[in-house]
């Protein structure tokens, strides 16, 4: 224990903390166990508060998160919360739960309180995301989908901190993610293949699709576009993934497809949705384009990331330069492009050194 008492620090000894063995009250102490030491005596002190779990560090992010992000990305990290970090029995029994719940089950977090977390407990967790097998492209997705969970526990523990509802992170600040298991995407459609995915989509579905293509637009972008967004030879994002809007400008195709679907409609509109006048939600979507990449004969279904990543392709094939197309899409740097785009890029390359370098025969 450390206590400033006027000008100088008093230091006193409770006991050890120890990852490997159990706590138990006297000589191995855990968090709890030092605080009622420390208050033993009833003298106040101001020590951040114990008793908040980890249930409760999710729902205060994902209720904080709900200012500044959509209902849709809200939802997905609370599934992802409820599911895989701190799963409950529920109104089921043990011997109704698969395999996969009960392991989930097995290594929840749910209860756990935040000030008593160690490393170990972490790391346990985190790993148990990740199966024991030999296929390595097996492991390395569920390594990914390790990390993709982790970022949101790591950032309500994050925000547990900096509100001073726990005293340290050090608990979760020596956990790093598995390295080297993200993969771009790097699936992309020929042109060809384009036209037919949007002849054979639904009307309204279709549109989408192009919209996508014509602009490179993600979908929270296009499912956010209004129809003052549009311009005559433009489209303006106002809310990206990056938080910085910008404009996009379209091929004379381009123009007269966005120019037909605002045509004397209202500036506050959204510009795409589909014909029941409901958004377009990713599941929909999802559902939709699975079902016109099965009538186009695309196989396997593509992702509607997809599309974006295809917009770029095909530009980066035409010979756009890789800045130009980091800006169309909206990227912060090169950085991100040249990841998403390093295979077309050695292509790029290898074409180059046919064409350019001479022969020395």
């Amino acid at each position: 224990m450390r206590e400033r008492v006027g000008e100088v620090y008093r230091k006193g000894y409770l006991g050890r903390t120890d990852d490997l063995n159990e706590a138990d009250g006297r000589k191995i102490l855990s968090f709890s166990d030092a605080v009622r030491r420390i208050l033993a005596d009833g003298t106040p002190r101001g020590l951040a508060r114990t008793d908040l779990t980890v249930d409760q560090a999710i729902d205060e992010y994902l209720d904080a998160k709900k200012v500044r992000s959509s209902s849709q990305d809200v939802l997905k990290e609370r599934i992802a919360a409820d599911t895989l970090i701190v799963p409950v029995l529920g109104p089921r029994r043990l011997n109704q739960l698969s395999e996969q719940e009960l392991h989930r089950l097995k290594h929840s977090l749910h209860g756990k309180r935040v000030g008593e977390l160690t490393p170990a407990d972490l790391r346990r967790w985190r790993d148990s995301r990740v199966p024991t097998t030999d296929d390595r492209e097996k492991r390395r997705r569920a390594q990914n989908t390790a990390n993709r969970v982790w970022s949101i526990l790591r950032a309500a523990l994050n925000l547990a901190f900096q509100n001073e509802r726990t005293p340290t992170d050090q608990a979760w600040r020596r956990i790093k993610p598995f390295k080297n298991v993200d993969r771009p995407q790097t699936r992309f459609l020929l042109a060809e293949e384009c036209r037919r995915l949007i002849q054979a989509a639904e009307p309204d579905f279709a549109r989408l699709i192009r919209a996508c293509l014509l602009t490179g637009m993600r979908l929270g972008e296009l499912v956010a576009l209004k129809v003052g967004d549009v311009g005559p030879d433009y489209v303006t994002v106002r809310h990206s993934k990056t938080g910085l809007p910008r404009r996009v400008p379209l091929n004379s195709e381009g123009a007269r497809f966005f120019e037909e679907l605002v045509a004397e409609r209202d500036p506050e509109a959204p510009a795409l949705t589909q014909a029941d006048g409901a958004s377009c939600t990713p599941m929909r979507v999802s559902r939709g384009l699975r079902l016109a990449c099965q009538d186009a004969k695309i196989t396997p279904p593509i992702q509607f990331r997809q599309l974006r990543t295809t917009y770029g392709s095909l530009l980066l094939n035409a010979d756009a330069p890789l800045s130009t197309i980091s800006e169309l899409l909206g990227h912060k740097d090169t950085r991100m492009t040249r990841r998403h785009y390093a295979h077309l890029l050695s292509e790029k390359l290898k074409e180059t050194v046919d064409e350019k370098l001479p022969s020395f025969g």
